[in-house]
């Protein structure tokens, strides 16, 4: 198995074909792996390793990327799940060990190439991705505790319950997967679900473990539900949008200003225009979950703010500048106006008080008239020959995007053309 965007070493093939002539019991071999950058410098070693004696890949996240197997054993599986999204591979090492051995080989054969704004990346993805996984390893139990439950005296439901007990216990992931079932059926989103007779009688932990062991849970699908059901019962997300170049003295006080709001319910979005100092080192030295990075080639500053647009996880997104910084209740106070004027597209600050290079006020404010009227703006445009209204710190809805389009190709003045 060789993705389209990876590479093997020069040895690969050779080395397995001989593992697989002498090795004939084994239906699955896999091998080391090397993470790469998008040109291939190699960064460094993967994690596959050895499964333990006694162990089992259940246990150890241990098989990735370069894995070949021998097609008559692949026949004895029900083969890749279309339904477990982008874990696809997990899945069919579960099935493959449940019908043969497996190998390792401590050897790096595989080049596996890491892009920084692979859309797998996204939030959205990476959620369904990992309870992809975990709906994996669940499927593999059931299958493991219906041949126990075939070869021994205990039923298929005490053996999956313990087994899921365990489960719960020993892996995080799982237990995650349990706490998301027991919402969806508390707060009755599972509206499809063909439940049999006298299940209104179950309590709730019997309804979840009836739910993980016969219905095959479409997460893609839910997390959108659970997308729509947030829309409705919470505040609106917003989309922090930082487009960057080169900004490493001042762009940690503008993430840091971000990650200080009162108001929780963001991402920031931060797309480098291909900075060639520390900038990307300093954004990657942040954990927090919210933020979301993207590195491109250089361009422009127009075309990585389109760029930011396109990738906007939310409805309304806010633009900060990574020279800038803002209030702590500064994206509270923009939402709070854009709720109240469902009919407004564009809002955008009063004054904005202007710093000096280390971050301190000098005392001076830039103040923006009320176009609230826009009919007036176009004469503006043309009389006066620059913005009368601040694109940073401004907050646009996406139909308004829709309606007008996205920022012309041109250099330093995107913001005017847009205007």
């Amino acid at each position: 198995v060789l993705d389209s965007d990876d590479c093997l070493a020069p040895r690969a093939v050779e080395t397995m074909h001989i593992k697989h002539v002498r090795l004939s019991d084994c239906g699955l071999i896999y091998s080391q792996f090397v993470f790469c950058g998008e040109d291939l410098t190699q960064r460094k070693i993967g994690f596959c390793r050895e499964i333990p004696p006694g162990g089992t890949s259940l246990d150890a996240n241990a098989v990735s990327h370069f894995k070949t197997f021998k097609i008559r054993d692949y026949l004895k599986t029900p083969g890749y799940d279309e339904n477990i999204l982008y874990a696809e591979d997990i899945d069919i090492v579960y099935k493959m060990e449940e019908v043969a051995h497996l190998k390792f080989v401590d050897d790096c054969l595989y080049l596996h190439r890491e892009a920084p704004d692979s859309l797998s990346r996204s939030p959205n993805k990476i959620n369904v991705s990992i309870m992809s996984r975990v709906k994996a390893r669940i499927n593999a139990l059931k299958r493991r505790c219906s041949v126990s439950a075939e070869q021994g005296n205990q039923s298929f439901d005490q053996l999956f319950r313990r087994a899921v007990a365990e489960a719960r216990k020993k892996y995080e992931d799982v237990e995650q997967y349990f706490i998301i079932l027991t919402k969806l059926c508390e707060n009755g989103m599972l509206t499809d679900v063909n439940w049999p007779e006298g299940a209104g009688r179950w309590g709730l932990e019997d309804a979840v473990l009836w739910l993980a062991a016969n219905v095959d849970v479409q997460f893609d699908k839910l997390f959108e539900l659970i997308g729509r059901h947030k829309a409705v019962n919470s505040e609106p997300s917003v989309t922090v949008k930082m487009v960057t170049y080169n900004a490493e003295k001042f762009i940690r006080q503008a993430i840091d200003s971000v990650l200080a709001q009162t108001y929780r319910n963001f991402e920031l979005l931060i797309v480098d225009d291909g900075s060639t100092d520390a900038t990307a080192q300093l954004i990657a030295s942040y954990s927090d979950s919210r933020i979301r990075y993207i590195r491109m080639p250089h361009k422009n500053g127009a075309i990585a703010t389109n760029r930011a647009i396109a990738e906007a996880e939310s409805d309304c997104i806010l633009r900060v500048d990574s020279d800038d910084f803002i209030e702590p209740s500064y994206v509270e106070k923009m939402v709070a106006c854009a709720r109240q004027h469902p009919e407004i597209d564009f809002f955008y600050p009063g004054r904005l008080a202007l710093v000096d290079a280390a971050g301190n006020p000098t005392g001076e404010h830039w103040g923006y008239p009320d176009f609230s009227d826009n009919s007036t703006l176009p004469a503006f445009l043309f009389d006066k020959g620059y913005g009368p209204i601040p694109n940073p710190g401004s907050l646009k809805r996406r139909t308004l995007y829709d309606r007008v389009g996205v920022y012309d190709d041109v250099d330093s003045v995107e913001d005017f053309v847009f205007l």
